[in-house]
């Protein structure tokens, strides 16, 4: 990237929106150079090849990788042996609730693969809460009542 496109968008943002750059955070990257990633506001951008094996390339936009580590934890807390004694229904109403949150922030761009991630914890985990929290045998029911993404 030349010096003068680096200078005008510092002149923009310092100047005419009156913000200030942290230069020792701030970095400058190649979208197109392979394997480089710039992840901004828990989202990750990366200049990626055509699904399909075609020369196509387009930017992708996803939950970054701390994000996705951060939901699972968040996941992990709310459904472990420290809530086995709130009834279903209110845990339920909780991760619907930042389930909506989480898909509505994290809409934008194309997360279907860290969606599918996501998808696939809280319905193992709450099989195995319910399992925990049951002193007989347990089925597990055809709709707990979750949200997926």
């Amino acid at each position: 990237m030349g010096p003068c496109i680096v200078d005008f968008v510092e002149n923009k943002l310092e100047g005419w929106l009156g913000l200030k750059i942290n230069r020792e955070k701030t970095r400058i990257i190649t979208v197109r150079a392979p394997e480089e990633t710039l992840d901004f506001l828990g989202y990750s951008f990366r200049w990626e090849r055509d699904l399909e094996g075609r020369e196509h390339h387009w930017l992708r936009l996803f939950p970054s990788e701390e994000t996705m580590q951060r939901q699972r934890q968040w996941l992990r807390d709310n459904i472990s042996h420290r809530h086995c004694f709130e009834p279903l229904a209110e845990m339920m109403d909780r991760l619907n609730r930042h389930y909506a949150g989480w898909k509505w922030y994290f809409s934008l761009g194309y997360p279907r693969r860290e969606y599918r991630q996501i998808n696939w914890h809280p319905q193992a985990w709450l099989n195995r809460h319910l399992l925990r929290r049951s002193q007989r045998g347990y089925q597990e029911p055809e709709n707990l009542g979750l949200q997926t993404l």
